[in-house]
């Protein structure tokens, strides 16, 4: 799979800045005191802007405006749950990610699905098939089922992604990011109080959370239930999602000498010892699951997305020193000498 250059570059600057996050957190006694420290901004440039905002700096207040208005946008968005998804379980358990890999399609069209309109398939969910975006097919092509599905990389298959639960993970995403974002420039506690339901809604609350594991993310159909590509639906989003929450409860300096306030956010301990808990069974699936020895050691954008996303993990939430180093060396050796080529494409 080929990322933009924007995602290779993101990746690349967290890890990096990362890095000398991981170092901080060494020698400086009062990151070792935060319970999850924020990983994805420079503290000391956070610091510097709140002293701008208290001094009335214009610039600074534009900007703020414009986060207000991104997080006006999610303010009623949702609920979001791995239960809205219409995908088949191989587990039979809702409550575990179901995906199927974008690119793939039935190798054969299936009765009653209905006709096959290649013209909105560029931008909308279609009922085709391999044969009809790119002229291939599968062998042993069952024309009944159209199992096992063909890859045609680079078409999306929006009508299998649509069913699957990665619009709702897209979605929590954009929603938890905006919103803690307002609420840490703000402190309006209306976008914190919307953010911490969302994400209770998807990884706490019993009867709509999401069993720690990515078992079934991108399912090749009639191949495999699941596989480690998968993983990079949820990388991305997992680091933010959980540095959002590190941003909204983290101390802020609440007037011009810097004195740090504590942060008023709706995020109680309870939520907190959940949250722990959940990230936890995480990394205990990530460590017995080959789909993250694939994607972590694959020499691509899954690599580097995939350290990055554990990184956050033991960093901020596991404080894992053994997997850090770990993560840390190989993204050193492997990620960046293998995925970014001379002229600055990003390569599969």
């Amino acid at each position: 799979m080929v990322t933009s250059m924007h995602g290779a570059l993101r990746i690349f600057l967290f890890i990096l800045h990362l890095s000398r996050a991981v170092a901080e957190i060494s020698t400086e006694p009062s990151l070792l005191d935060q319970q999850h420290p924020v990983l994805r901004y420079n503290t000391t440039l956070l610091e510097r802007s709140w002293e701008k905002l208290h001094h009335g700096d214009t610039d600074l207040n534009l900007v703020i405006a414009e986060l207000e208005r991104a997080a006006q946008g999610h303010i009623s968005a949702g609920p979001f749950s791995v239960l809205n998804s219409s995908a088949v379980r191989p587990s039979g358990d809702n409550h575990d990610y179901m995906s199927t890999a974008v690119y793939w399609w039935p190798c054969a069209h299936v009765a009653g699905t209905g006709p096959c309109d290649v013209s909105t398939c560029a931008h909308a969910p279609c009922n085709c098939t391999s044969m009809d975006i790119c002229g291939k097919t599968s062998v042993g092509c069952n024309a009944t089922t159209g199992l096992p599905w063909f890859s045609c990389d680079g078409h999306e298959n929006y009508k299998s992604i649509d069913e699957g639960c990665l619009p709702q993970l897209a979605g929590l995403h954009a929603a938890v990011v905006a919103l803690a974002d307002a609420f840490y420039w703000t402190r309006n506690e209306t976008y914190v109080d919307r953010m911490v339901f969302l994400i209770d809604y998807w990884f706490l609350n019993n009867a709509t959370k999401m069993n720690p594991n990515y078992n079934f993310g991108q399912a090749f159909p009639g191949v495999n239930d699941g596989c480690g590509s998968g993983l990079v639906e949820i990388d991305a989003a997992l680091v933010d999602i959980l540095d959002s929450i590190a941003l909204v409860t983290a101390p802020y300096p609440c007037a011009a000498s810097g004195v740090p306030c504590p942060s008023r956010a709706r995020w109680t301990d309870a939520h907190d010892a959940g949250m722990v808990a959940w990230v936890r069974q995480w990394d205990a699936w990530l460590r017995a699951s080959p789909f993250s020895t694939w994607a972590c050691n694959y020499h691509n954008n899954h690599n580097a997305a995939c350290r990055a996303m554990w990184l956050a993990v033991s960093v901020g939430w596991t404080r894992n020193d053994t997997m850090i180093d770990l993560l840390i060396a190989g993204s050193k050796e492997t990620s960046w000498t293998n995925t970014t080529l001379p002229n600055g494409t990003h390569t599969s």
